[in-house]
């Protein structure tokens, strides 16, 4: 869909009385969960204990058909952006790539003369970009430039900067950035990136994940804040507060509040936060058969600080949304799901089907099973702060469809091309209401799925028996996903 961003309502120079119509909007990003973590999904056997959550979706429109992207930087870009990742270059996660290497018979990478493939085994190191890269198959050694993840490209227009120059909104990030990198950091500098796209104020950490919960690198307004020593999430609620207590009310904010957790490393949390059950785990017990425990703890911890935000927020004038970056990761999926596998990194449904939720805006609570995108929040958030987008023309195609006003989605896609910590990918997705077709460019191959039948894809169908509706969906999908991707 095309669109023209129509900036109209409420400007940097509109009354505070007119100002004060518009409620604020609080975008809480989980950092890897999917909907089976989500006790109020009905999805996963065993959920951890969120009562935050499951009140917030009692209170909310909860969309039941949600996709990501497959990975955090690609979808953050596309909620700034509005646009698909094949459209932004946003691909995979930015900065540095960390790559395992050494199994004997796979496919393999060479970097630097060692070998890396896409399965994991021992060792690791990181691939930076411009080493001498080569894909080895079949005995010979095939050079090829990497697509190294990036953030928003620097003649993108992002949310912050439409919400708070034409809208006239407060605006803040904190927590967890990962879109900065070399492209995009300009003369301001790389840690000075969610400041120079339309926030206010950034304090949090900048890169994929921290090192350790309870010991971490943070940056603020651009400058190196030192270590934090707190647990990062109660950290990045505490920035929140002492946000919100220090800004005045004469204008709407809007916060990116993007939590680290529960990505890795897994930790046990504070005492306080978790539930009985977790209280027990051995802080130095985490094993790879017990991580799932861990998982479930930081879980418990981020529903905990969730509400302790919430209840310092004026609830009444707040539109809260909450959204899953992508998928579980594989160390930790399980059931319903058939593999660890089909996580995190990948386009099954465990890698990119992702709770979201919005409350506050004037709808009444429901289960929404309409075809959402985490691309939409662009255009949805937009239409909460009066700036309007009308499907017209633009310079540059955008993506979104608003969750408040748009006509229903006929289909969802999702994309990743690059280097991942296990393979050089190169994958598109495209989802209609039952049926679902991955296309992989990289072996040339393509699936397709029965999502009424088989909503965890236990197993593709066979191509060369398809039924009639079967074979008019395939087709069907396999043109808009050409079409979509045409230059």
């Amino acid at each position: 869909a095309l669109g023209l961003i129509v900036l109209s309502g409420f400007g940097p120079g509109a009354a505070a009385s007119e100002m004060k119509q518009r409620k604020n909007i609080l975008l809480i990003i989980a950092d890897d969960i999917g909907t089976e973590k989500i006790g109020c999904y009905g999805v996963g056997a065993e959920t951890p204990p969120t009562p935050t959550l499951d009140a917030l979706c009692a209170d909310s429109v909860k969309y039941t058909s949600a996709w990501a992207q497959p990975a955090c930087s690609p979808t953050r870009t596309s909620i700034m952006t509005g646009r698909f990742g094949f459209r932004t270059g946003s691909l995979t996660p930015t900065g540095p790539i960390p790559v395992h290497y050494d199994v004997e018979g796979a496919p393999k990478f060479l970097v630097d003369g060692q070998v890396l493939s896409q399965l994991v085994k021992v060792g690791d190191f990181t691939a930076k970009e411009g080493s001498p890269l080569y894909y080895q198959t079949r005995g010979e050694k095939i050079p090829f430039k990497p697509a190294f993840g990036t953030g928003p490209r620097p003649d993108e227009t992002l949310l912050p900067e439409l919400l708070r120059d034409h809208a006239g909104y407060k605006t803040a990030a904190i927590g967890k950035w990962h879109m900065a990198d070399g492209q995009n950091s300009g003369e301001a500098g790389l840690h000075s990136h969610p400041n120079a796209v339309g926030f206010d104020y950034f304090i949090g950490s900048m890169a994929g994940g921290i090192e350790n919960y309870y010991r971490y690198q943070k940056y603020a307004q651009g400058e190196d804040a030192g270590i934090s020593e707190t647990y990062a999430t109660t950290d990045t609620v505490n920035d929140a507060i002492n946000w919100l207590d220090r800004i005045d009310d004469d204008a709407p904010w809007f916060m990116w509040l993007a939590f680290n957790a529960p990505h890795d490393p897994f930790q046990k949390p504070p005492m306080e936060l978790i539930s009985k059950k977790s209280r027990a785990l051995d802080p130095d017990g985490i094993t790879a058969q017990n991580a799932n425990l861990y998982y479930d703890a930081m879980i418990e911890a981020l529903d905990t600080e969730i509400g302790r935000l919430l209840r310092n927020i004026d609830r009444d004038n707040t539109i809260v949304i909450f959204v899953g970056d992508n998928g579980t990761p594989q160390s930790v999926l399980g059931a319903p799901y058939p593999s660890k596998a089909h996580g995190k990194g990948t386009l099954y449904q465990g890698g990119v089907h992702v709770p979201l939720m919005i409350s506050g805006a004037g709808r009444s609570s429901k289960r929404d099973s309409r075809l959402a995108h985490t691309v939409d929040l662009f255009a949805t958030v937009l239409e909460f702060a009066g700036v309007d987008i009308q499907s017209q023309l633009l310079d540059k195609p955008i993506d979104s469809k608003s969750l408040v006003s748009s006509a229903r989605r006929e289909w969802i896609f999702a994309d990743q091309k690059g280097v991942l910590p296990t393979a050089f990918v190169d994958e598109q997705a495209l989802r209609n209401r039952r049926y679902k077709l991955v296309v992989d460019r990289r072996n040339e191959t393509m699936h397709f799925f029965d999502l009424e039948d088989d909503p965890f894809e236990a197993s593709p169908l066979d191509l060369a028996n398809l039924s009639k509706k079967e074979q008019k969906n395939l087709s069907s999908l396999k043109a808009e996903l050409e079409s979509l991707l045409q230059p």
